[in-house]
């Protein structure tokens, strides 16, 4: 999870419909079985098609599936992330279809009807932020009235404070749900990252690097005991 997000795990909601934190599609998918006891086909977990699901390959249905506020990371991504040197910026246009990481960006892409032209996913990324904005300065207005009306000397109506508390429980939601979607572009962009990333290790990062890089993997690719 990025140091810097609130996972959705941290949300008070008992509905398990919206238990979308990252842990209930990771242990989902090593499952094959939803939280809600629902079935998942193998095929959507099972990339390499081995009749095992390792830890990466649920780590993977987790990005896909998850359609949260959660922009998560496994330990070998972090250190791709933590590796990159400077110099990279300029080369950040590079494509590596080679890499898994690829693969999930244009997956991911295809499940919300996306285009990924740099453009187009600029421009959603610029439209969810907006909605975003818009919805949190609507919640802080709606938030401000309703505490005005509570300290009223002379008690606002109650139909008054239940509909200002309405007013900032739905842009609450609005802000929830833009924010969710923004989230999935910005995975559209990271993992296209990490993609340039692999190759850029491979062309730029020494032996020692690139061996710790696959060690991490490899241990990534580990599978519970039948």
């Amino acid at each position: 999870m990025a140091a810097d997000r609130l996972a959705e795990g941290c949300s008070l909601s008992l509905q398990e419909s919206e238990f979308r934190d990252y842990t209930t599609y990771f242990f989902a998918a090593l499952a094959g079985r939803t939280r809600s006891d629902e079935p998942i086909e193998p095929q959507a977990v099972d990339r390499d098609r081995d009749g095992l699901v390792s830890f990466r390959e649920s780590h993977f249905y987790a990005l896909l599936n998850a359609h949260s506020a959660d922009l998560s990371r496994s330990t070998s991504e972090q250190y791709l992330e933590d590796w990159s040197p400077w110099y990279l910026r300029f080369d950040s246009l590079g494509e590596n279809a080679r890499s898994v990481y690829w693969s999930l960006a244009e997956e991911l892409a295809q499940r919300y009807g996306w285009q990924t032209r740099p453009a187009m996913l600029s421009a959603l990324r610029g439209e969810y932020a907006r909605a975003v904005d818009e919805a949190d300065a609507r919640r802080v207005s709606a938030q401000k009235a309703l505490r005005a009306l509570r300290e009223r000397p002379d008690a606002a109506p109650e139909r008054d404070t239940v509909e200002m508390q309405r007013t900032v429980e739905a842009a609450g939601r609005e802000s929830r749900d833009a924010t969710r979607m923004l989230t999935q572009v910005e995975k559209i962009y990271r993992l296209r990252q990490l993609a340039r990333l692999e190759q850029a290790l491979e062309q730029y990062g020494n032996a020692q690097e690139r061996a710790r890089y696959g060690e991490l993997v490899q241990c990534e690719a580990g599978h519970l005991s039948p």
